[in-house]
Formats: C-alpha cells, sequence, structure tokens
C-alpha cells in the first residue's frame, strides 16, 4: 500500500499535534507484519467524544482514496478504532472491513489505516505507555475546504451524523470551492448570484420555494463567496440584500455551512433570517458539515448515494429563544 500526498494543510493545535502530523506522511512504516484489525476491534462508540483536552486534534485532508501510515509515538501502536458517519439507512452504513481497514506492526509499532469510501472520520489511537492520540480524517475533500473562521469556537467532535433537515426536493446552492462534493447543487460564488438565480428558479416553480445553502460558514455566519452575511455592520448589508431580493420567494432555507446555527450569534442570525424572508423555517448547524457518498466503478459518485452529515446538532429559527 502506498501513502497518499495530501493537498491541504492539517490543522494542529498542539506541539505534539506538530510532531504526529510531520510523523503521518512519512513513507509507510508497516509492512509484511502488519495484522489487519477485525470489525470489533477498529470499532469506536458512535456516542463517543474527543476529550476536550484533545479538541485541536489533527485534520487530515485525503484527496484521493488510500492509506495513511501511523507511527509509534512514546510507544507501541496497541489500539485503532475509527468512527466514520452514522447513517440512517442501513443501506449506506458505513462497514469496516469494507470501507475502511486497519492493521498494527508490533514489530514497527505502528500501523496502517486504509480508507475506500468518502467521508469524515475519527480516528482514536491507544499506545503502550497509556497515552491517547486523535485524528479527524476527511477522505476525497477540497484542498483549504476549511478555513480558519469556520474552526472558531468550541467544536463538537461526537462523531458525524447524518443531517436529516433538508426538504424533499429543496433546491440547492454551492460555493464552487466544494468542487469534490457531488451534491448536484448548482454553483454560484457571489451574492448577486445567488439572490439571482434562486430568484429564477421560483420563477419556473411558479411558488415560493424550499432552499438549501451549501457554504463556508461559522458561528452567525455564512460566506457567500467573499459576501458575509451576519449581524454586524457590514454583514447587515448583505443580510438585507438577501432578503430583499428573495422576501415571500422562499419557504423555507436550510443552511449546511459548518456552525453558522452554533451559540447565542447563530440563534440571533437564524431568526433575523427567518424574519426577513417573510416568517419562512431556517434551519442551521452547530457543527462542522460534510458530506459523504459511494463511488461506482468508473469513480462516479452512486445517484442518491450523496448525504450531508455533521458532527454537531441542528437548531432552527423556531427552537432558538
Amino acid at each position: 500500500m502506498s501513502t497518499p500526498r495530501f493537498g491541504a494543510a492539517m490543522r494542529v493545535g498542539t506541539a505534539l499535534g506538530l510532531l504526529l502530523a510531520a510523523l503521518i506522511t512519512c513513507a509507510s512504516l508497516a509492512g509484511a507484519t502488519c495484522v489487519a484489525l477485525s470489525p470489533a476491534q477498529l470499532f469506536l462508540d458512535p456516542n463517543y467524544s474527543v476529550p476536550r483536552a484533545q479538541a485541536n486534534l489533527v485534520l487530515v485532508h485525503m484527496p484521493s482514496f488510500g492509506t495513511i501510515s501511523l507511527p509509534p509515538r512514546g510507544g507501541a501502536l496497541v489500539s485503532l478504532q475509527v468512527l466514520p458517519p452514522q447513517m440512517l439507512d442501513p443501506e449506506n452504513e458505513f462497514v469496516a472491513g469494507v470501507h475502511y481497514t486497519g492493521c498494527i506492526d508490533a514489530a514497527s509499532g505502528g500501523g496502517q489505516l486504509n480508507f475506500q469510501r468518502a467521508g469524515p472520520y475519527i480516528v482514536r489511537m491507544g499506545y503502550s505507555d497509556g497515552h491517547v492520540d486523535h485524528l479527524e480524517v476527511h477522505v476525497v475533500s477540497v484542498p483549504g475546504e476549511l478555513p480558519a473562521s469556520a474552526l472558531a469556537g468550541p467544536p463538537d467532535l461526537t462523531g458525524y451524523k447524518e443531517i436529516t433537515s433538508i426538504p424533499t426536493g429543496a433546491k440547492g446552492y454551492r460555493d464552487a470551492a466544494f468542487v469534490a462534493d457531488p451534491t448536484g447543487f448548482g454553483e454560484q460564488s457571489s451574492l448577486d448570484a445567488l439572490t439571482s438565480q434562486i430568484r429564477s428558479d421560483q420563477v419556473d416553480a411558479g411558488h415560493p420555494i424550499d432552499v438549501a445553502l451549501r457554504y463556508h460558514g461559522a458561528s452567525g455566519t455564512i460566506m457567500i463567496g467573499n459576501d458575509r452575511i451576519a449581524l454586524d455592520k457590514q454583514g447587515m448589508r448583505n443580510l438585507e440584500k438577501f432578503c430583499l431580493g428573495l422576501n415571500r420567494k422562499v419557504k423555507s432555507v436550510t443552511l449546511l455551512s459548518c456552525r453558522t446555527g452554533s451559540g447565542k450569534k447563530g440563534c440571533d442570525l437564524i431568526k433575523k433570517l427567518s424574519e426577513c424572508l417573510g416568517s419562512v423555517p431556517v434551519n442551521a448547524m452547530t457543527g462542522r458539515v460534510d458530506t459523504s457518498w459511494r463511488k461506482d466503478g468508473s469513480g462516479n459518485a452512486v445517484p442518491g448515494s450523496v448525504k450531508f452529515v455533521q458532527n454537531g446538532q441542528q437548531t432552527s429559527s423556531a427552537s432558538c429563544q
């Protein structure tokens, strides 16, 4: 197995994390003596939470399927557990031994993980000296997909679960930066282009439409390209422009952007959006948002397999107080 080149940098919160990040990209340490782990050994409880002391875990972007090597650190690697996205439909479940595999090499003290399905994973690594490390691995990700603004605030690292709040038949729009997400969402990378396209789609439909927006975000913020919607002075101008163009033209809005609905800022923003769009439901996410999907034999996304997942919770204009 070969180790892929990572197209994006890794997010690291500590000096230990820096060391680990540097070592992950080294040549394979595990060879013929790397003993495969069973699905039971790879299992990590979906309710598992990364300890707050390690909240700034290393974030690895893999631009393709493949293998990462995990060296010994302070002791030999003795356990390797993976938490994949939790899917609602059993047909879409991630399967250990099929979509991801792992092995530990007692001779080198290291191990390997191989990923064959797109999606975000949380990895727990236990060592013989008793300490534990964590990784967050995004397979088939866009380099630089997560800007610093989207990482602000305390992360929710309890694993990824499928998002269920997108209305059936909703029209989807996304930033052109998400080129690796085979969602079928249309690309509009400015506020003017987005509002113009939504108005056109509403006219074609002949009635207000459900809208899903996949853009970058942070608490109380959504970025439409370089146009920031928020409740400060500059962001308010964009919010007013958005609402002026779309009032009474949308039936609901689902914000598939990282952490937009988190905290008081998040609640204040989605309540304001609901009000200025004509008291429509607005849903937002409190954690990081990503996509998972399957590929066919030609490397294309299997129709209907694309799912949005997040590692926080959903909040709405109705539930925010």
